[in-house]
């Protein structure tokens, strides 16, 4: 793992979800399955992300065959989100 990966995760241990999405979001772009699955991660946190953006990371991530990823997708559900309806 590359130091800047070890920064975001350090980042997301402290809940910095800032300095996460700084350092991770250029890495994901240029293809790094780990940094795509920590932007996926976002979603499960306190960050302010919306669920499709992180839906599309986990799946370039799990694409990759990135194991942690591939759990995050299903635990997300499907695109259509199931419950009672909103009144």
């Amino acid at each position: 793992m590359n130091d800047a990966l070890a920064k975001a995760q350090a980042a997301l241990a402290r809940e910095d979800y800032e300095s996460v999405k700084f350092i991770s979001q250029p890495l994901a772009e240029a293809g790094d399955s780990e940094a795509q699955y920590l932007m996926g991660c976002l979603f499960f946190t306190a960050a302010e992300v919306a669920k499709e953006g992180s839906r599309e990371w986990l799946k370039r991530a799990v694409a990759q065959n990135h194991p942690q990823a591939c759990y995050c997708l299903a635990q997300m559900g499907g695109a259509s989100d199931f419950g009672p309806p909103e009144s």
